[in-house]
Formats: structure tokens, C-alpha cells, sequence
């Protein structure tokens, strides 16, 4: 009988690569800039930041007052149809009126208003 075998390791680590830092994290978040960074640098990156985060914001504004303006349109165009709509059908229902007589008595009020009763003179038809 040998010496007894002892642990064995399970992977050899002359294989394994070295470790390093990780995660690894880009240069722009990181609080240790390149030496070479200039002020002026500096200044222009956070001028750019800024800039960015206003002309997304002025972007944003600008296609939901867009889609405001559009919709509006789109509301205005169908009050325009109903409308057109409502003077056809009181048109054809004056026109139906006129052909059986049943015009009122005055009929500027008629059509100008949404008064529609006929007029109830002691001499016209409709009288109680």
C-alpha cells in the first residue's frame, strides 16, 4: 500500500486566466479621468450633456404639440362633416315639407334658427 492520496484539485489553476477588474466600467463613469483633460474639455462635455438632455426635452415638447395640433385638426374636420350633415338633413326635411305643404308660416325662422314650432295663428291649418 502507497501514501494516501490527498485532495485532488478539481481544475488546474495554471490554465485560468489572470483576474482582473470587474466589471469593467467605461472612462465617462468613472471619477479618475485621463491626466491629459484639459479645462476646456471638461467644460465642453458637460456643455454637451446639458445640451443633449435640452434638445430631447425641446424634441419631445415639440412632436406632442405637433400630435396636440393635429388632433385638433382632426376634431375641427368632423364638426365641419356633422355639420354639413345636420343642413343636408334639414334641408331635404324642408324640401320633403315644401313638396306636402307643411311649410310654417315664417320660414326665415325657419331655417336660421332651431325653432322649430309652426306658427299657431288663429286662421292656420295647425291650430288647435
Amino acid at each position: 500500500m502507497g501514501h494516501p492520496l490527498g485532495l485532488q484539485p478539481t481544475y488546474e489553476p495554471d490554465l485560468l486566466l489572470p483576474t482582473g477588474k470587474w466589471p469593467t466600467i467605461p472612462q465617462e463613469f468613472t471619477r479618475h479621468r485621463p491626466r491629459v483633460r484639459t479645462p476646456h474639455t471638461a467644460l465642453m462635455d458637460t456643455i454637451e450633456e446639458r445640451l443633449t438632455k435640452q434638445w430631447d426635452i425641446e424634441k419631445n415638447n415639440r412632436k406632442q404639440n405637433q400630435l396636440l395640433m393635429e388632433k385638433q385638426q382632426r376634431e375641427e374636420k368632423l364638426r365641419r362633416d356633422i355639420k354639413k350633415g345636420i343642413n343636408k338633413a334639414m334641408e331635404k326635411e324642408s324640401n320633403f315639407l315644401n313638396e306636402f305643404g307643411l311649410i310654417p308660416r315664417n320660414h326665415d325662422n325657419w331655417n336660421s334658427s332651431s325653432n322649430r314650432s309652426f306658427s299657431t295663428d288663429s286662421d292656420s291649418s295647425f291650430s288647435r
